[in-house]
């Protein structure tokens, strides 16, 4: 989405600093930054009787492009589907980071056709296209 959303700077569309704005923080912390308050002796996880039991990541496919690679199917379909999955947790922050000199409707059209264009690069190659994730699982066991 990224550099997608960058296209639309390079061609007049939105502003630098409209951009900058829009860009999402995200931080996943590694393995030892999860076990390190558990390790620490002086921590405040320590001191309130935590303990670290297990730690396990799991990754889970993006099911739309499992989907695809597995059956198949219009493209076109298939895009509309992920994307509307993409819209549903992205769309407020590009909102968000778009001028208050822009009126409600002219940042919906510019919304709608960020989306638009996705959608019509997911269609061209969906197995590019998907979303991954990793969540770490930890057992704690609070001790009395």
């Amino acid at each position: 989405l990224s550099s997608l959303w960058c296209s639309f700077v390079l061609r007049g569309i939105i502003t630098e600093g409209e951009f900058v704005n829009t860009n999402m923080c995200a931080y996943w912390r590694t393995s030892h930054e999860m076990e390190a308050p558990f390790i620490a002796d002086n921590s405040r996880v320590r001191k309130a009787g935590l303990t670290l039991v297990s730690m396990e990541m799991k990754y889970t496919a993006c099911a739309f492009r499992t989907r695809w690679l597995r059956e198949g199917g219009d493209p076109r379909q298939h895009a509309k589907q992920f994307v509307n999955m993409c819209r549903s947790w992205s769309n407020h922050a590009f909102h968000a980071g778009l001028s208050d000199r822009r009126s409600d409707v002219e940042k919906a059209a510019i919304l709608d056709a960020f989306y638009q264009e996705y959608e019509d690069e997911v269609a061209e190659a969906p197995e590019m296209h998907g979303q991954d994730f990793a969540s770490w699982l930890l057992h704690i066991r609070k001790d009395c």
